[in-house]
């Protein structure tokens, strides 16, 4: 009986042990098992956490992948969030960070929905927001799930193409290692 291990392939893809062909089932599993499936929901009002939640297993796995191997979940959704998110390294500080990894990830993977100070959001300027009470308490997150679609989008593919590139060896080595290492 054969498997598939993506939308459009069967583990016989794998079967030659090419690093282009381990990048065409990463791509096709997290474009048609993640991206896809999520930009379906995107017309439906009440859609965002579905949305959300799909888009949150993305962050995770993307630092795995960078870093060639698992770890701590914090750490990994980190280096994950921020590939996503760039800028994030540069205008926004550890506390935010962290508030987004417990309100967002932890709550929608340890109870089923995000924590309380989380809004979902059908529209606004930013993928994100946070909004700070006056002792510096975190009193809301706003979120448009819709919105982080295109940063997903995005990102997958500037992450696909520096994979295809050969120029970026420890690049594909992680990518590689993590990839063989998940499989088994």
């Amino acid at each position: 009986m054969t498997f598939a291990i993506s939308p459009r392939f069967t583990g016989e893809k794998l079967a030659s042990g090419k690093l282009d062909d381990m990048i065409d089932v990463f791509e096709d599993q997290m474009r048609g098992w993640l991206i896809d499936p999520a930009n379906q929901l995107v017309p439906h009002q009440h859609a965002g956490f579905g949305i959300l939640a799909i888009v949150l297993s993305y962050f995770e796995p993307i630092g795995q992948f960078l870093e060639g191997k698992t770890g701590k979940s914090k750490t990994l959704f980190t280096r994950g969030l921020k590939a996503v998110f760039p800028d994030l390294e540069k205008n926004v500080s550890a506390k935010i960070i962290n508030e987004l990894y417990d309100q967002l990830r932890c709550g929608m993977f340890h109870h089923g929905i995000t924590k309380s100070k989380v809004v979902i959001a059908p529209n606004g300027p930013h993928s994100l927001g946070v909004a700070w009470g006056p002792k510096g308490e975190l009193l809301q997150v706003v979120v448009v799930p819709r919105h982080l679609m295109a940063h997903l989008e995005n990102h997958l593919a500037k992450y696909v193409g520096d994979l295809r590139d050969p120029a970026n060896k420890k690049l594909r080595e992680n990518f590689e290692k993590w990839f063989k290492k998940r499989a088994v």
